[in-house]
């Protein structure tokens, strides 16, 4: 096909690789109804291999204006049509090995978060996505930045401005939006960064995201997507400040009351994924579990207040999963010993505490478990639920609503 007709046809009219290639070159602008097209035109292959032409076009355009806005909002619809994880890790990739990475990543973030785009409708997908891509970008340039700070110099501005920007998107009333922030803030926090932007976030919709999780997380058709993501990020959010924490406790003890038999579940699923983890990325993994001990003895004077006998169990042995930990095994020591628990409750602990065996004290209890708390909660038995799609699954059910 002749340049001319490639032109005049613009995407609806490709049938390889080149054309499409052709395209980027010229500046033509990609519909988001062109992608039906595309899909079928090109192969996966092809189409990746499209995500790293725009990258090498952006390196050589990104100080025109112009000709960045119809390059970037054609690469957020081709990627966000496509939710595909691996073609914003080829971008990010390209961009990262370009000389000038530090001046394209921050162009690339400061337009593609004011870009105003032409198909009005799809203006969330690709802002969700711009997001997500901006996230990587800082947290490659975090790691690199880490392993060789001579050959990244610099890197420590674009990376304060790429949280900032980041950080002022927060008030996008945008479900897929929240939950890559909670994921880059949480992320950034647990390779040792300061939380002061995490915290803001837990503070600005920290709530509302977790209360979505957690209704997703005890409805069978969502809960191994919302276990993921759970179990992925929340390790990272017991980093958080104390109002951080206030709000976490709040949505925990606002599930316990509500599916107490649900709930027991989930802290047994949790704690026992948690126990096994000696580091959360490079944060020391002692300083979240002990976090976590705190929200469980909280717990525990809940289930004691209202006499629950499920749960004030389940927590007991929750808590004897981190009895490696000298205040796993002083929360352990209080119940038994404070005077406004209950009898039964501290025997289970005083019993837990003093075994030798306790693996066959655990399944004794588990015996006497309550049928109403049905199977446990399981991953997605698909192993292509990366972080991309459970972001964009559980941002699109609805649960997820901005305040």
């Amino acid at each position: 096909m002749s340049q001319v007709s490639v032109k005049y046809l613009g995407w609806k009219g490709i049938v390889s690789l080149e054309e499409a290639c052709q395209l980027i070159d010229t500046g033509i602008l990609l519909s988001w109804r062109d992608m039906r097209h595309i899909k079928k035109a090109l192969s996966a292959s092809d189409q990746i291999e499209i995500v790293r032409h725009a990258a090498l076009r952006l390196s050589e355009r990104y100080r025109d204006r112009f000709a960045s806005e119809l390059l970037v909002e054609s690469l957020l619809v081709f990627i966000a049509n496509q939710v595909n994880e691996e073609m914003i890790s080829v971008f990010v990739d390209e961009v990262m090995n370009d000389p000038d990475r530090l001046e394209m990543i921050h162009g690339f973030a400061t337009l593609a978060l004011s870009l105003e785009m032409t198909e009005e409708r799809r203006k969330d997908d690709c802002f969700s996505i711009s997001v997500a891509i901006i996230s990587e970008m800082g947290l490659r340039l975090h790691v690199g930045f880490r392993q060789d700070p001579e050959e990244l110099k610099g890197a420590e501005v674009i990376l304060e401005s790429i949280s900032t920007m980041l950080y002022s998107v927060s008030n996008a009333n945008s479900p897929r939006t929240r939950l890559h922030l909670v994921h880059y803030f949480g992320i950034m926090a647990g390779l040792g960064e300061p939380v002061v932007k995490l915290n803001r976030v837990m503070n600005r919709f920290g709530y509302t995201v977790l209360d979505a999780l957690f209704d997703q997380l005890f409805d069978k058709k969502t809960e191994a997507i919302a276990l993921q993501f759970v179990v992925d990020n929340v390790p990272f959010l017991l980093l958080a400040g104390d109002e951080g924490q206030s709000i976490f406790a709040e949505i925990l003890k606002n599930y316990l009351y509500k599916q107490p038999e649900r709930f027991s579940l989930f802290l047994d699923v949790f704690s026992e994924i948690l126990a096994r983890r000696e580091q959360v990325l490079v944060a020391d993994g002692h300083e979240v579990k002990i976090t976590w001990l705190k929200h469980l003895g909280q717990l525990f004077q809940l289930a004691n207040e209202i006499d629950h006998n499920l749960l004030a169990k389940e927590i007991i042995l929750a808590i004897c999963k981190f009895e490696d930990l000298p205040f796993g095994r002083e929360l352990l020591s209080r119940i038994t010993k404070f005077h406004g628990v209950r009898p039964l409750f501290k025997e289970v602990a005083t019993k837990l505490q003093s075994s030798s065996n306790k693996e066959m004290l655990f399944e004794s209890y588990a015996q006497f478990r309550s049928k109403k708390r049905g199977r446990r909660p399981s991953f997605s038995k698909t192993d292509s639920i990366n972080t991309l799609g459970q972001i964009v699954f559980l941002g699109d059910s609805g649960r997820l609503k901005a305040s």
